[in-house]
């Protein structure tokens, strides 16, 4: 796999599964598959880990915002693997993104 095969799913990992993502505004199937995956990584990622301005959230809120948001920010599907397939897993072992994020890189 070269770097160059991954372009795709970068560019568009902003795109949202309704439409409402950019820089395209691509919709459902139109999303690259990498990116639908990328966005949920980096989703859950970016709220699990503590920033400057506020603490990482916990597991359950990460969860029940994706749930929240699937079918519109998220593919539903995707959401699904992962939560049931991964984001368990990583509870059992360690409750934070970055566990989380090892699991789902070393499933692919």
């Amino acid at each position: 796999m070269s770097f160059r095969s991954l372009l795709p799913g970068i560019r568009a990992h902003h795109e949202r599964i309704d439409g409402h993502g950019y820089p395209y505004q691509l919709s459902g199937e139109q999303v690259p598959l990498a990116a639908r995956i990328i966005a949920v990584v980096d989703c859950v990622d970016a709220m699990m880990n503590t920033r400057p301005y506020r603490r990482g959230l916990t597991f359950d809120v990460v969860k029940e915002e994706l749930v929240e948001f699937s079918g519109t920010q998220f593919d539903t599907h995707i959401v699904r693997f992962i939560s049931m397939q991964f984001l368990l897993e990583a509870r059992e072992e360690k409750d934070d993104g970055e566990a989380i994020v090892h699991h789902i890189l070393k499933a692919g």
